[in-house]
């Protein structure tokens, strides 16, 4: 009719813009429902974030997606401006075959979405079974019943030298509550972030040229292992025995036991703590199974216990009780809190919480990264959905004629399904093609995060793909089934 390929072009690029104007400007107003949504399925109350709409952010995605939209438009526009008049009005795909094997510049985008899709699903697979091995790895202690408070009886006036009696009365006022089956006093507890490394010196053992021996060193109270479900392997626990003018005691780990005595008797040998050298004056009295104090995905270290009850440093003017009990330990925090205020309500009490919720937030840098690349990647399976969608439905409409033609000649409907639905099965095997190079590549990037399974692992790989396949095979179903609803007369007659 007369118009130019400039025209047209113009006309085609403008539409493409338009739509991504409405996109951005709908972008922009969910944005800070859509934010809110996001933090509420992946942060937990444990570990708080907040995010506020930043002006210049929001421009800038604004700016993005219209770029986006110009980029992605330009080159269909083009190649629709270079159409030849007489083949456009004469032919309509009839030299399409039931089953191309070839990808369009659509399929091509689409087969990129899904690759990424891929990427970010065995992301989110890598992340999550990472976190399930951390939780279900054993520690070393029974986290379960166990409250905890720390108390600092610096800060109600209490010295070095006569806080041995604060802790003596706190231990004998908590083991008397009722519900509570054990309680001790410790400097730090398991995952609870503490950690004291000292000089030391071991009864028997010769450092090599190089090696510095120090130690990680936990004051702790009577009844620890029995509070803590620590497996005592050999010897006796630290009792109220082992106080100021008895003979220097001190428990280790069988990771000590294996460094320093190679797995020998370690039962009435020495070690001595804070000393350059120093001397060899705490007697070794028992042995805990090894147990995880900090980072679970580390080696379990040396570590030894020294009798609070002996401690006359400044150390001691800082710890934590832990309260046992036979039921929920949080429903026993007002009379723990009320016992600590019976012998001295000056001393203040923090940290209240119990030792499964430490440890659970032990894993929240996990938890979080997890839950975040598992969004996002719920996202991408989702754009990769809609563009498969669009192709197909696309494809569909473009082939009607052909469609009516094979039905008008006696190809059964279900024919016709599978037709689509293998021009479809293309798209996505070049998807996961191009995307699983591309995840073992980016697994790389992450393999230090991980615990328990390799960044190329196949049951995440086998879950990412099958989801994904599962997922466009759905998304191209229903175009599909639409094609086999094609009345021939009608096709035919529009022919």
């Amino acid at each position: 009719l007369g118009a130019s390929r400039a025209r047209l072009t113009r006309q085609l690029l403008t539409e493409s813009l338009l739509l991504a104007l409405l996109g951005a400007v709908c972008g922009v107003l969910l944005a800070k429902w859509a934010a809110n949504l996001l933090l509420a399925l992946v942060v937990s109350k444990d570990s708080p974030l907040h995010v506020t709409l930043n002006a210049p952010v929001l421009a800038f995605t604004a700016g993005v997606m219209v770029l986006a939209g110009v980029v992605f438009g330009l080159a269909p526009a083009l190649s629709a401006g270079r159409v030849d008049l007489v083949s456009g009005l004469t032919s309509r795909s009839r030299s399409m075959t039931s089953t191309r094997h070839w990808l369009g510049a659509s399929e091509t985008l689409v087969a990129v979405q899904i690759a990424v899709s891929l990427v970010l699903l065995m992301g989110a697979s890598l992340f999550a079974r990472s976190l399930m091995n951390l939780e279900r790895q054993p520690l070393g202690f029974d986290q379960d019943h166990v409250l905890l408070a720390r108390i600092n009886p610096r800060l109600a006036g209490y010295t070095a030298t006569n806080v041995n009696a604060l802790y003596r009365t706190l231990y004998d006022r908590l083991n008397a509550l009722p519900g509570v089956r054990s309680a001790t006093l410790a400097r730090y507890s398991p995952l609870g972030g503490g950690s004291s490394i000292n000089a030391s010196v071991v009864e028997g053992y010769a450092p090599k040229q190089t090696e510095r021996v120090s130690l990680e060193t936990i004051l702790v109270g009577p009844s620890y292992p029995e509070t803590l479900g620590m497996t005592l392997r050999q010897g006796r626990p630290l009792g109220l025995q082992d106080g100021l003018g008895s003979p220097k005691a001190g428990m280790v780990n069988e990771a000590f036991v294996r460094h320093f005595f190679s797995d020998q008797n370690p039962l009435g040998r020495h070690f001595g703590v804070n000393g350059s050298p120093g001397p060899a004056d705490i007697e070794i009295v028992g042995v805990l199974k090894d147990a995880q104090f900090h980072d679970p995905k580390d080696e379990v270290r040396p570590v030894v216990f020294t009798a609070l009850l002996q401690d006359a440093s400044q150390f001691s003017l800082d710890c934590e009780i832990e309260v046992r009990t036979a039921g929920d330990p949080a429903a026993a925090s007002n009379e723990v809190r009320g016992a600590i205020a019976g012998v001295d309500r000056t001393v203040p009490i923090s940290d209240m919480t119990t030792l499964r919720e430490q440890v659970a937030s032990t894993f929240n840098s996990q938890r979080l990264a997890a839950r975040f690349v598992s969004a996002f990647g719920g996202l991408a399976v989702l754009l990769a959905c809609v563009g498969l969608y669009g192709t197909v439905a696309q494809t569909v409409a473009r082939r009607t004629s052909e469609i009516g033609l094979r039905l008008a000649l006696g190809a059964q409907r279900l024919d016709v399904l599978r037709m689509i639905l293998l021009d479809t099965l293309v798209v996505v095997i070049a998807g996961l093609v191009a995307g699983i190079p591309a995840a073992f590549g980016a697994g790389r990037f992450v393999a230090s995060q991980l615990y328990g399974l390799s960044p190329r692992d196949p049951l995440s790989l086998a879950f990412a793909a099958g989801l994904m396949t599962v997922v466009a095979a759905i998304a191209g179903l229903l175009p599909a089934r639409r094609a086999t609803k094609v009345d021939p007369l009608v096709a035919l007659r529009c022919e």
